[in-house]
């Protein structure tokens, strides 16, 4: 098959690394790519060098960001983006003409908006890694969306009913889990001294629940638990300057650790003893509960959005409520005071996700998918 994705590449977060084991995969199946991304000086240049190192062609379009954010600087980036129509149509023409893709695979609705005019409804399938808003002026350009998009792959089964709410029938929808395990993760030895160690990995920003995360070490403090709080990533400079004055004014200082961006993963969960999730959004899917499972670390997460798909509570890790401080201190306490049920719930996580979201079954039903699209 020939595949053209159109691909979100300002930054490398969830729906990027799941893009890129994508086509890492079909490449090795024998497949035809083309990665059509957006201009590197609009980025950090990490999504187009991965591509690069993938042995994939890509292709830079124009492809820019339309915002109904009320704010002069998302009225800028749209105003830009419109301007820039014009020459986003003549270079999408262009590589339809020149590649001749059996299918178009969007990563983005956003794409769908932008490339609206160009595409074709039963060769354009969109990869769905977010969750949608149920606002009239989103209900809006959810229906143009439709009129152009023949199927659209759900990462989980809430992203799933989502899309049924905002009108897009079942029969147009197909759930295929990530699946980014194509090597085995290193187990984490955990325990290896008195200390907890708990990871908390992602963007750092205020509906990932940090503050929560900070509530609840201020609790085990008080319950004189020996515990570190590793940060793995980065955020916005002033949120995370708030943050740092929050856990000075609390002294628990000594309690938090800021890692930073770390793209080796067996080095964020090797020695790890809990990865805490305190998303008080909706997290469409849950790429970190995966991978801490692919390393036998047991997981603490809210009951948001797509997680409850990956951790079974009382078995591969606990769920708790968001917005919730207490009961993530009481998760955390309950997983401390009991190491062998740590233990066997990190062995069971490691089985859980190895069966359920590997990548080769997400490239069989990716594949699969595709032909039926073009065969339909």
């Amino acid at each position: 098959m020939r595949l053209l994705f159109v691909c979100s590449s300002s930054y490398v977060f969830g729906a990027e690394i799941v893009t890129l084991s994508l086509l890492e995969g079909l490449r090795d199946r024998g497949h035809d790519l083309m990665a059509a991304v957006g201009p590197r000086e609009w980025s950090d240049g990490d999504f187009h060098d991965r591509v690069r190192r993938l042995g994939i062609f890509q292709t830079e379009l124009a492809l820019g960001t339309v915002s109904m954010t009320l704010n002069w600087k998302a009225f800028r980036w749209t105003l830009a983006c419109i301007m820039r129509l014009p020459r986003l149509y003549s270079q999408f023409r262009n590589v339809k003409r020149d590649f001749k893709p059996d299918l178009v695979i969007l990563t983005s609705p956003r794409h769908g908006l932008l490339l609206f005019p160009l595409l074709t409804r039963n060769r354009t399938l969109l990869h769905v890694h977010s969750g949608t808003t149920v606002r009239l002026r989103q209900l809006l350009l959810w229906r143009l969306i439709m009129a152009r998009v023949q199927t659209f792959i759900a990462v989980s089964h809430f992203i799933l009913k989502e899309l049924q709410e905002i009108g897009v029938p079942s029969d147009r929808v197909a759930v295929i889990h990530n699946g980014i395990l194509d090597r085995n993760f290193s187990p984490s030895a955990g325990g290896i001294d008195d200390l907890l160690r708990i990871v908390v990995v992602g963007q750092i920003a205020a509906w990932k629940g940090i503050e929560d995360v900070i509530a609840a070490a201020e609790i085990l403090k008080q319950r004189t638990v020996a515990f570190k709080i590793l940060v793995f990533g980065a955020g916005d400079a002033s949120y995370v300057q708030q943050l740092r004055q929050t856990i000075e004014r609390l002294e628990l200082i000594p309690y938090f650790e800021w890692m930073g961006f770390v793209a080796d993963r067996d080095e964020i969960y090797t020695k790890a003893d809990i990865c805490l999730i305190a998303s008080r959004f909706e997290e469409p899917f849950g790429l970190v509960a995966v991978e801490a499972g692919a390393a036998a670390v047991p997981v603490v997460a809210t009951r948001r959005g797509g997680l409850p798909e990956i951790i079974k509570d009382g078995t591969t890790g606990l769920l708790v409520e968001a917005n919730s401080a207490a009961q993530i201190a009481d998760a955390i306490s309950t997983l401390h005071q009991n190491p062998t049920l740590r233990k066997s719930m990190g062995t069971s996580a490691r089985a859980h996700v190895y069966n359920l979201f590997g990548r080769e079954r997400m490239l069989d039903a990716f594949e699969a998918l595709c032909r039926s699209q073009i065969n339909c």
